[in-house]
């Protein structure tokens, strides 16, 4: 039998629902192509070969290319979304000072004004929480890192002044009692220490207290007194009195919850002579 030169291409296909299988047909004249299969088809599964894309992409023999359909070139879609910033609280009427937060829901530079203009990039940053001491319009807006920008958001805060402190502590009745004990109208202090009690001050401002007291003479002195803010001196006077009389401190209180405390400092006992202290009440009011 003569020799005869040909050639068969060969081709390994794969879909995504049956294994990888070869096909082959014959592209010389004359020659046979695979069992039962004319030139240019081949067996694939039980179903005509697929052909494949340059993309990578299987598709079955003589379907059209549809280039929007099941692919992709793996790309990130660009993040078009800019930022959405709130502010806490947000405005409204509120009592007193107020600091105000900024956050945005994603990674971002937040910029606000608290003068009435609109901020720009050039605007201060936001760091940290904004107090606000008056009525303030704060307008802001962030940036995230793709340079999206969000529209200018705007909260306007109407602070109104704390009602102010008038309160009146008996001696007897506050719960902090380091030394002393009952006496007629008040409580008898009779070697250093104090009474105290906690005092919640609406705003920041000077505070009067004003003391009822008095005092037994004794080693050439009368009793001092002193109105302590946590443990700190606010104030001080010599209670130079057997009767009971009002003694007043002034002084500066930040606004929040202290301890408000009346010390006895000078004890003196050398039988007979006892220096002691009487406290019957103390009256805070203010912010003046």
């Amino acid at each position: 039998m003569p020799s005869r030169a040909c050639w068969i291409a060969v081709a390994l296909v794969k879909s995504r629902t049956a294994p990888l299988v070869a096909v082959y047909a014959a592209v010389s004249p004359g020659l046979p192509t695979s069992p039962a299969v004319d030139a240019g088809e081949a067996i694939y599964a039980g179903r005509s070969a697929p052909t494949v894309d340059f993309e990578g992409t299987a598709r079955p023999h003589g379907a059209a290319h549809d280039a929007g359909a099941d692919e992709t070139d793996g790309s990130v879609p660009d993040d078009t979304t800019p930022p959405v910033t709130t502010a806490t609280p947000p405005g409204g009427t509120y009592v007193g000072p107020l600091a105000v937060t900024l956050r945005a829901d994603e990674p971002a530079t937040i910029v606000y004004t608290t003068d009435g203009t609109p901020p720009t990039a050039a605007s201060p940053r936001y760091t940290a929480p904004l107090p606000l001491s008056a009525d303030t319009t704060l307008q802001f807006f962030g940036t995230d890192a793709g340079g999206n920008v969000e529209a200018v958001r705007v909260e306007r805060y109407v602070l109104q002044p704390a009602p102010p402190l008038a309160l009146t502590l008996q001696a007897e009745a506050m719960p902090v009692k380091t030394t002393g004990g009952p006496t007629s109208g008040g409580w008898i202090i009779w070697s250093n220490g104090y009474v105290a009690a906690p005092v919640s001050f609406p705003a920041t401002g000077e505070y009067e207290f004003a003391v009822v007291a008095r005092g037994t003479f004794a080693g050439g002195a009368w009793p001092r007194m002193e109105v302590r803010i946590d443990q700190g001196v606010l104030g001080a006077v010599t209670v130079d009195t057997t009767s009971w009389r009002t003694f007043t401190v002034r002084g500066a209180v930040a606004a929040g919850s202290h301890q408000v405390a009346l010390a006895f400092t000078n004890d003196y006992y050398s039988p007979p002579a006892d220096r002691n202290l009487d406290v019957d009440q103390v009256t805070i009011s203010g912010p003046r």
